[in-house]
């Protein structure tokens, strides 16, 4: 007995109306019969769908030799030995010395900084949006 799935059937429905439209001559409304029909089956019969098989849980596999620092971290091995990313360092270098806002002292309170990029922060006093300069070209 052969399995009836979804493509085998809108297969068999297009093989059979093409042939019958050949036949008959009808090629205009039977064309349009043609589609309904297949999209009739397409919404009729279910979709083949595999079972969900749920894989068992893998541990990592750790080399006799342990683990290094670097593999801990996700260093690639191209960086070499010794090599340890260091976050980059927030910039003062564009904010204002006092907040436009409310006057406060901005560069004063640098340890006080809410740091909202790497280049941008809030001020300290009244948490606005410290404005950085346009570049000049």
């Amino acid at each position: 007995m052969v399995a009836m799935d979804r493509k085998t059937v809108q297969s068999g429905i297009w093989l059979i109306g093409i042939g019958v439209l050949l036949l008959t001559g009808f090629w205009w409304p039977g064309i349009l019969i043609l589609i309904g029909l297949s999209m009739l089956a397409n919404a009729m019969i279910p979709e083949d769908t595999p079972a969900r098989v749920d894989m068992p849980a893998t541990t990592p596999v750790v080399e006799e030799s342990g683990s290094t620092p670097e593999a801990e971290a996700g260093i690639p091995p191209a960086l070499g030995e010794g090599y340890s990313p260091t976050p980059p360092a927030h910039s003062t270098a564009l904010l204002p010395d006092v907040c436009p806002m409310c006057g406060g002292p901005v560069l004063a309170m640098q340890s006080e900084l809410d740091w909202t990029g790497y280049q941008s922060a809030r001020c300290p006093w009244c948490a606005v949006e410290l404005p950085i300069p346009e570049p000049t070209a």
